[in-house]
C-alpha cells in the first residue's frame, strides 16, 4: 500500500492506495486546507486517524512507501518554499509514517505532473482549447535541471 499526495500552499490532498492489483486503486482520499495545521506531521497524523475511523489506516496492512508532490523546490530532503506555513523534511516524514527514509519521497508538483504524463492513455488527456491559432513560438521551461520544449501559439497584435 502507498499514501500519494499533492501538497499545496492553500490546500493537501492525500491518497492512500492498495497495489495489490495490477494497477493501484483508490482506498481513502481526502483534502484539507493547509493553513489549518501546525506542521505536515500534524496533517499527516490526521489523515491516518481519519482513514483509521473508516477502518482504512495507512499505517495497518503495511504501508511500502509514500510519496508527496509538494510546490516548491525539494532540497537535500526537505521542501524550501514559501507557499507552505511549515517545512516538511522526508526524514520527519518518515518518522511520522514508520517508513525507512528511503521509502518516503518528496518531489515538485511540476516535475511529478510532467513524469506521470507517460503513464497516461490517450483517454486521459482531453483538450482546454480546439482553436487553431498562427505562428508557433518555441519555449523552454526548467524542471529540476531538465528542460521540457513547451511549444506555444499566439496572434500577432496588429
Amino acid at each position: 500500500m502507498i499514501l500519494a499526495g499533492d501538497i499545496g500552499g492553500t490546500k493537501c490532498t492525500l491518497a492512500y492506495f492498495s497495489t495489490d492489483g495490477l494497477s493501484p486503486s483508490l482506498v481513502h482520499r481526502h483534502s484539507v486546507r493547509t493553513r489549518e495545521f501546525s506542521s505536515f506531521e500534524n496533517l499527516l497524523q490526521h489523515f491516518i486517524q481519519e482513514a483509521s475511523r473508516e477502518g482504512k489506516s495507512p499505517t495497518r496492512g503495511g504501508l511500502g512507501a509514500a510519496a508527496f508532490g509538494v510546490a516548491g523546490a525539494v532540497v537535500g530532503g526537505a521542501v524550501v518554499t514559501n507557499n507552505l506555513p511549515w517545512t516538511i523534511q522526508a526524514d520527519a516524514v518518515a518518522k511520522t509514517l514508520k517508513l525507512d527514509v528511503q521509502r518516503t519521497v518528496l518531489i515538485n508538483d511540476s516535475v511529478a505532473a510532467a513524469l506521470s504524463l507517460e503513464h497516461l492513455s490517450e483517454t486521459d488527456i482531453l483538450p482546454l482549447n480546439e482553436a487553431s491559432l498562427p505562428e508557433p513560438v518555441w519555449a523552454k521551461q526548467f524542471f529540476s535541471g531538465m528542460v521540457s520544449d513547451i511549444r506555444f501559439r499566439h496572434r500577432k497584435v496588429a
